[in-house]
Parts: structure tokens; sequence; C-alpha cells
């Protein structure tokens, strides 16, 4: 395992594809709040999340835009693994699938 990372969760009760690393600065950082996460149940999103009702929801769509820049990053990609991300999410905000 990275040294800069933990994992999330029991590895004993967990199968290891299912869990998420920490980075190391999130978990050295007093000021750092978990936002969010996020579950696949057979192609079904569950989700939890941390929302302040006093801070504007603006900002809900800055923090999708820079996990959009994030996850492009993790697929090893440029501005064309973004675009299509954004293909994807502008598709499920016009149709819904759940």
């Amino acid at each position: 395992m990275l040294d800069n990372v933990r994992q999330m969760g029991n590895s004993d009760s967990m199968d290891e594809s299912k869990v998420v690393l920490v980075p190391k600065v999130v978990e050295d950082d007093p000021r750092a709040k978990e936002m969010a996460r996020m579950w696949d149940i057979d192609g079904t999103m569950v989700v939890s999340l941390n929302v302040d009702a006093k801070e504007d929801p603006a900002m809900w769509g800055i923090r999708v835009a820079d996990f959009i820049r994030h996850l492009a990053r993790a697929y090893e990609g440029d501005a064309t693994v973004a675009n299509r991300i954004i293909q994807g999410l502008n598709a499920e905000l016009s149709h819904p699938t759940n």
C-alpha cells in the first residue's frame, strides 16, 4: 500500500476492490472535512453527503467541476477525457436513468 494513503473501512470485512484510499494530507489536516461518499449497487448510485445548509449551493457546482478534473487525471487523460465525462453528465441530467 502507498505510504501517503490509508484504507477506509475494515480491510478484514471489505473486498479490496471496494476500498477507497484516503490521502495522507487529509488525515494530517485538522481542517479537512469529508464532503461525500458514493457507492454503486448494480448500477444504482448510493450517496452520503455532508451538506452545510448555510453554504451557497453553487459551491457544489465548483466541487463537481473539480471532481471531473480529478477523474480525468485518474484516467490519465486530458480535456478530451474531461469532455467525455461532461457528455455523460449532460446526458444523465437531461434524461436521468434512476
